[in-house]
């Protein structure tokens, strides 16, 4: 069970339509309350007050505590659970809009780096108690709401530490980090290897060497492998065409895609889908077993 205060608002009403808030809330959790495997229609970041879970999502997952925070992006199938020694408390916002992926990639969350760290907790539960105390319908205080939501994530813009999906070592220089996250936030693009080098401001024979020397492999290697590892994510855990999910690994050309696939994989897009969606349902019958649902 969760003990939980929540806000939930009217999106159809709502005159932010780049970037809106749609609700927002505050759980204690009982040991081993868990939610999912489901998929939502928008955006949710959670921020662990205590306590800890896990975060499932993209066949990995995450063991987090006090400090730490996960998002969820729309369509894509999440499990969390809340620990059963030290169950977790957390703060959640929900939030859409046209601007969304725009504003999360400037502050460095997305499907790529989910997991990122905060030290806000108590001003960020202070402003969830402040929104929650405006659940009141009219003008001053949708206002009011909006200006509380920004101010929630001005403050993981102040200080937000993203939790890379590799795990860096004393060798790796400050370009081949910066190149990393360059990648992560931007692979939806049709980003190039010069793109990157002129992103961390060195040229691209020198960034080649760097990423052969301490990562074993060239940066259009790791460019094309973290594409390709997004697509086998988005096959298991959506339900998108390939087409739809090769231009949102950065694939212009769908068949383009499908063949890199299949050279890596020995399998086709389309294959590999029908293999692990049965394997995922073997899974999730599993879950139901052990499991009550939210």
């Amino acid at each position: 069970m969760e003990n939980a205060y929540v806000l939930q608002l009217n999106e159809s009403e709502n005159k932010h339509q780049e970037f809106y808030l749609c609700f927002c809330g505050y759980g204690e959790c009982s040991p081993s309350h868990s939610f999912g495997p489901a998929a939502r229609t928008g955006y949710v970041l959670h921020v662990i007050l205590e306590g800890e879970g896990t975060f499932h999502v993209d066949k990995k997952v995450y063991h987090l505590q006090k400090g730490q925070g996960f998002l969820i992006e729309p369509h894509v199938r999440t499990y969390y659970e809340a620990s059963s020694q030290n169950p977790w408390s957390y703060i959640w916002i929900g939030f859409n809009g046209t601007k969304c992926p725009e504003y999360l990639q400037k502050l460095g969350i997305n499907m790529g780096h989910p997991i990122f760290k905060t030290s806000y907790g108590t001003e960020l539960k202070s402003l969830i108690v402040e929104m929650l105390n405006h659940s009141k319908i009219g003008e001053y205080h949708d206002y009011f709401l909006q200006g509380y939501f920004y101010q929630f994530l001005g403050y993981l813009a102040k200080e937000l530490t993203v939790e890379l999906p590799y795990k860096p070592n004393e060798k790796q220089t400050f370009y081949i980090k910066k190149a990393l996250e360059y990648i992560g936030n931007n692979y939806v693009h049709e980003i190039t290897v010069q793109n990157v080098a002129d992103f961390v401001c060195i040229n691209r024979s020198y960034l080649c060497t760097l990423f052969k020397k301490e990562l074993g492999i060239s940066p259009q290697k790791y460019l094309s492998d973290f594409r390709l590892d997004r697509g086998m994510d988005m096959l298991s855990l959506s339900d998108l065409s390939i087409e739809n999910i090769a231009s949102s690994c950065g694939y212009k050309n769908p068949l383009v895609f499908s063949k890199a696939f299949k050279q890596r994989q020995g399998i086709s897009p389309r294959d590999y889908r029908k293999k692990v969606w049965t394997q995922n349902k073997k899974q999730l019958d599993v879950h139901k077993e052990k499991h009550t649902f939210k």
